[in-house]
This record gives structure tokens, sequence and C-alpha cells, in this order.
């Protein structure tokens, strides 16, 4: 048995091309070729079906991924712990966020850990859908929102206010709402695939308000309600990662700044293991640290807290 052929074989279906596969583990793409067919000649059967556009897996070769996945995967995790005796955080660290969360890359300082750890390749996942952690083989995400009850450690990177936002085109040509009651004569952008939504607990100087809005437009993705209210499509209940640019660059404004829901938070989570790998915990912490450093104070400057009568 040889279980450089089985590898080869797991990483040309995870990277979905031989291509992709040979610039991942950086061999040749024709070693890579050589040793999926020594593997089909092994075993006596055809895996894979090979075309000019795409790979197809045979019923044979579905039931042998499944089962080798995770045991390649047991095994990288088995040659990161050896090599960790060491003290050298090194190997594939695979991190999971939601494209509306690009914004904040920058401010987390990806390029100061990739210089201080040298050993560590990054591949970055970005997607609108939720991630299995476990079952994607993903070591570390970044959330928003509130987390689910789950077997995940969460680590909270900074607070996530919720504020309503438009662009100065917008208000130019509708106005500016003064109080909640005025909101319900303009276009109203959420973040919700039922068109029904709310209602909403607004912190404000009475204290919480329910209201209840009627959606223009309800989406699934933070990135296009972003994009619609930059369009001036209406005014949108922002979360606050997600829209430092545009309220950096004034692309929106703050609507009703007295009012928000302010109880969320910003995380980062890898699954729960009994020896979380060196390369996960020196980036949880390095993260940490750049959003303490970087992050807060960009949001305190941009979204500082209203203070209430009562408020600590």
């Amino acid at each position: 048995m040889d279980l450089n052929e089985t590898a080869a074989f797991v990483s040309v279906i995870q990277e979905g091309s031989f291509t992709a596969a040979a610039r991942h583990l950086g061999v040749p793409k024709s070693t890579l070729s050589r040793q999926v067919s020594r593997l089909e000649e092994r075993l006596g059967v055809r895996l894979m079906q090979r075309t000019t556009r795409k790979l197809h897996l045979t019923e044979a070769g579905a039931a042998y991924f499944e089962r080798c996945q995770k045991a390649v995967q047991r095994i990288e995790e088995a040659d990161t712990v050896a090599l960790e005796f060491a003290g050298v955080p090194r190997g594939l660290l695979r991190v999971a966020s939601p494209h509306a969360m690009r914004a904040i890359w920058p401010l987390l300082d990806l390029e100061g850990f990739m210089d201080k750890y040298p050993d560590i390749t990054l591949d970055l996942h970005e997607s609108q859908r939720s991630i299995d952690l476990v079952a994607e083989g993903i070591d570390v995400s970044l959330r928003g929102g509130e987390l689910p009850d789950s077997s995940l450690i969460a680590r909270r990177l900074t607070r996530s206010t919720m504020f309503f936002a438009a662009s100065p085109e917008y208000l130019e040509r509708r106005g500016t709402p003064q109080t909640p009651v005025d909101l319900d004569t303009h276009d109203i952008l959420v973040f919700r695939p039922a068109p029904r939504v709310g209602p909403w607990k607004l912190e404000g100087p009475q204290g919480v308000i329910d209201w209840r809005p009627t959606p223009r437009f309800a989406v699934n993705s933070f990135g296009l309600l972003v994009d619609l209210a930059v369009a001036g499509r209406g005014i949108a209940m922002c979360q606050s990662v997600m829209t430092l640019n545009e309220l950096a660059e004034g692309k929106l404004v703050r609507v009703l700044p007295e009012y928000a829901m302010d109880n969320a938070a910003f995380w980062i989570v890898h699954p729960s293991a009994a020896l979380t790998p060196l390369k996960v915990r020196v980036f949880v912490d390095h993260v940490a640290h750049a959003a303490k450093e970087n992050l807060e104070p960009l949001l305190e400057r941009l979204l500082p807290r209203v203070r209430h009568g009562g408020d600590a």
C-alpha cells in the first residue's frame, strides 16, 4: 500500500482538478496523474471519470473517497502533533469566513502572521452558506452574530452592532428619518430569506422599543444588502464588521444613530479537540490581538456606543 497514492487521490477530489491539486501540493501534475492511475490499477477499479473540464467520481470512487478523506486528515493531524513537539507551528491552516467579512481581513494583520510563522500555509475559504467545520476539514472560522449551541470553541473578538444606514444620495432624495416611526415611510432593506421580519428590539433614548419593519428588499446575503444600500435603494439594518469600508469612505452614513441593536458579537471559532493544533492556537491568539489593536478602535471611531440615561 502506498499512502501517497491515496493522499494524491483525496487531494485531487478536494481541490476539484489535477491542476489545482498539483498547485496545492507543490508537485507536478503528471506526478499526481501517475499516482492516481497506479492506485486504480492496484485496486482494480475505476475511481473517477476524467473529461477535459471536469472530474466525476464513480460509485466506487465516491465510497473510497468518503472513507479515505478522514483518514488522510487524521494522518495530517498526526504529523502536525509530532512536529509540534519541536515547538514550531507549521502545516496547512484552513480558515473560513463569510463573503461580507472580507473588509476586516487587513485589520487582522494576516501579512504579519505569515511573516511570523513562515511554516504555516493559509488556505482561505469565503462562503455565504453555513459551513460544517468538522465535516469540511476547516480549522478556524470567523463568524458574526449570536452563536448557536455547539461543540465549537468560540472566542469573542469584539462587539457586533446592528444599526441603520443609507447612502447620502438616498437621504437627499427621500429625507432623513428623525424617529423610528418615520422609517415606515421609507424603503427598508433587511437581511433575511423570508419577507416577514421582526419585531426588532431597538435600544434607544426611551429604552428598548419593538419595531417591525416592512421590507422593500429582503435578502440572504449581507454583501448584497450593503450593495443595495450603497446604490441608494433604501435604509438597511447593517452589521458593523461588514460595513466598515462603506462607512469610512462615506458611501453609507448612519441613520437614527441613537438607535441600535448591540447584543451580538464577532467571533473566531474552531472545533473542539483533545489537543488543539499549535497552528490553530497561534492563529486564534494573533487574530484576537489584532482585533483588539486594530478592529475595536476603528469600530469605536465609526460607531461609538450611544449612552442613554441609566447606562453604565
